[in-house]
């Protein structure tokens, strides 16, 4: 009996959101260990992974259950303290034992949190604070240059494994809210730190850094010019889609 659990989590208490050798204090070891103390034993699987500092308010990992666990509601009620304060699971669905978290998802979606407001040391972990306000329509000019099918191989971190580097980008844009510039992503796959880099990149062209044609040489695997990704605290992987 599959069970597809949505997860809530703040990054910057985490090392990760994978299992390391070198770091237990990860979000899929946290639930191994909840799992464990209902005497769920088998292996979860995640949509995606995230780096460390990098928040979740939809991730989605799958697991197999024993028959007695059925009702979710209860189950949800058994595992959410051993995963707080941190963590929290939001929802549990019973699906086709078929589905997978990683392989069945059509689109992952992540937004990127700029705060224009006051430094906030206790909202710091969560967003990017940058008095300036920014020019979106140099921002969304270069976010465009990303949307299609595109092979990420200069945007991504160095010496992260990959079968291809190839993925879909369905939408990127940059919006305000208030004091706030949000970035907005959603494709069929992001490989480590590319969605940052491409943030970081989109802010270089907005402060006439790199121009489009630097881009686009880039994004053609032509010549690599940039490689700053912006930090992993505004980052928030918001939905999985399926």
């Amino acid at each position: 009996m599959r069970a597809f659990l949505t997860l809530a989590y703040d990054g910057s208490r985490f090392g990760g959101f994978q299992q390391q050798a070198h770091d237990t204090n990860t979000v899929m070891q946290c639930l191994i260990t909840a799992l464990r103390k209902l005497n769920i034993f088998s292996t979860p699987a995640g949509a995606g992974r995230t780096d460390k500092g990098v928040h979740a308010l939809g991730q989605v990992v799958h697991v197999d259950l024993p028959p007695h666990w059925r009702d979710t509601s209860l189950l949800q009620s058994a595992l959410n303290p051993h995963l707080a304060p941190y963590a929290t699971i939001t929802k549990i669905t019973l699906t086709d034992g078929t589905l997978h978290a990683r392989y069945s998802a059509k689109a992952r979606q992540y937004r990127y949190v700029v705060d224009h407001g006051t430094f906030s040391p206790f909202l710091a972990p969560y967003r990017l604070f940058q008095a300036q306000p920014l020019s979106l329509g140099r921002v969304n000019d270069a976010l465009a240059c990303f949307i299609g099918i595109h092979d990420f191989s200069l945007f991504k971190k160095v010496g992260s494994p990959t079968t291809h580097n190839i993925r879909i980008l369905f939408d990127a844009r940059a919006y305000t809210h208030k004091q706030l510039s949000i970035f907005s992503f959603r494709g069929s796959g992001f490989l480590r730190s590319q969605v940052r880099m491409m943030i970081g990149a989109a802010l270089a062209h907005e402060r006439g850094i790199l121009s489009l044609e630097d881009l686009q040489a880039q994004l053609t695997n032509k010549r690599q010019v940039f490689t700053k990704p912006v930090p992993p605290n505004g980052l928030y992987l918001t939905r999985i889609y399926y």
